[in-house]
């Protein structure tokens, strides 16, 4: 069994980090069909998340109060037809409440968050979408802090952060901006907070995969913003419909993987002659020129940091996402989605058919959102 994929998640109060993450584990108990795998986690941790959940898409219910205490989920993803395990990630929720409260900092850095950032492997930032509304239109929020100190709080973490993460802002209550505003429109207006841009453009410069992904816990139409600033459920149309809560977990592979890449040519660069440059430049004439693998593969994946360690006929999969980028055009990925998911699941192809739905579900994501790419890879 390979290492847990370490995934860091903050977000201001009430940005809706319960909300997604009950949502997205609602929605990946049982097999996607998009993934090819299902979530499962601890006894405890299902029947919190199902009974919050349950308690959020009650149109009779008041929405629950925001976390206030650091909790670490563990996920497992796996296999239906095998029960076979794939791989693991592990969610440390940083409650909003530590960035709002008077004493949040003073309980952060107890938390020692400096270091825990440092020891993701990805960090997944959620940005209110209900604030960006008011964003957008240059409106103060009737109710709690304004995106840009949000912004500046979570740009704080990212420089803290090891620097060769994936980096994922959730943009939630996607449901409330789309129709209204565009993603392209609200990517540029971010992108006016200065120290945002900075944050981007020093990413960009290095290649590092930095997303803004729309999503919604819910769906369109469950609730609706009114002129007191609060959501409001919708009792006449109350069945939930989430839409993209499942990318985060196919982006921190895919993206983890492309980080892992770039940082092996560095180290080949960086220390000549070493066993990792040996593999850098193995991995480099695969990928590059010949577009093969098997013996280079099976070394390879040792070389790569734990969690990216699942085999060499899953290193091949992976070597192939980093390289080809968006040379599929939509058609071509359309055609690979339906291709991908008539494979036989078997103990063998269970993980590389995980791995190419991942990869497609990327894809697909900067197809039908290209401003979703925050540092044009």
């Amino acid at each position: 069994m390979t290492e847990k994929f370490k995934v860091f998640v903050a977000g201001t109060s009430g940005a809706g980090k319960t909300a997604f993450l009950a949502s997205m584990y609602n929605r990946m108990s049982a097999e996607l069909q998009e993934l090819g795998f299902y979530l499962e986690t601890s006894p405890n941790g299902a029947n919190f998340l199902i009974k919050e959940y349950q308690e959020l898409v009650n149109p009779d219910k008041p929405w629950p109060p925001g976390t206030v205490d650091v909790t670490e989920w563990d996920f497992s993803c796996r296999n239906f037809a095998k029960q076979q395990a794939l791989f693991d990630f592990s969610y440390l929720d940083f409650p909003g409440g530590f960035i709002t409260d008077t004493d949040g900092l003073q309980q952060a850095e107890e938390f020692n968050i400096s270091q825990k950032v440092q020891d993701a492997n990805s960090l997944l930032f959620l940005i209110d979408g209900q604030k960006v509304h008011y964003f957008m239109e240059d409106i103060e929020p009737p109710v709690g802090h304004s995106l840009l100190i949000d912004i500046d709080f979570l740009v704080s973490l990212a420089m803290r952060a090891n620097v060769d993460v994936p980096i994922h802002f959730v943009l939630t209550k996607w449901d409330i901006l789309d129709g209204v505003f565009t993603l392209e429109s609200i990517k540029e207006k971010l992108l006016s907070i200065p120290k945002l841009k900075t944050l981007i453009g020093t990413r960009r410069r290095a290649e590092l995969p930095t997303r803004l992904i729309p999503v919604s816990a819910f769906g369109k139409g469950f609730a609706t913003l009114d002129k007191s600033g609060r959501m409001v459920k919708n009792k006449t149309s109350n069945i939930p419909s989430p839409f993209q809560v499942e990318l985060s977990i196919a982006c921190t592979l895919i993206d983890g993987f492309r980080v892992a890449h770039q940082l092996m040519d560095r180290k080949k660069a960086e220390h000549n002659g070493s066993k990792i440059a040996f593999f850098a430049f193995i991995l480099k004439s695969i990928t590059l020129i010949f577009r093969v693998v098997g013996f280079g593969a099976r070394n390879l994946n040792s070389a790569f940091p734990g969690p990216y360690q699942l085999g060499s006929s899953a290193c091949s999969v992976l070597l192939k996402s980093v390289t080809r980028r968006l040379e599929l055009k939509s058609e071509e990925i359309d055609v690979e989605i339906t291709e991908v998911r008539r494979c036989l699941e078997n103990e063998e192809s269970a993980l590389n058919t995980a791995i190419r739905n991942c990869d497609l579900l990327s894809l697909s994501l900067e197809r039908d959102y290209p401003a979703s790419n925050l540092t044009n890879l």
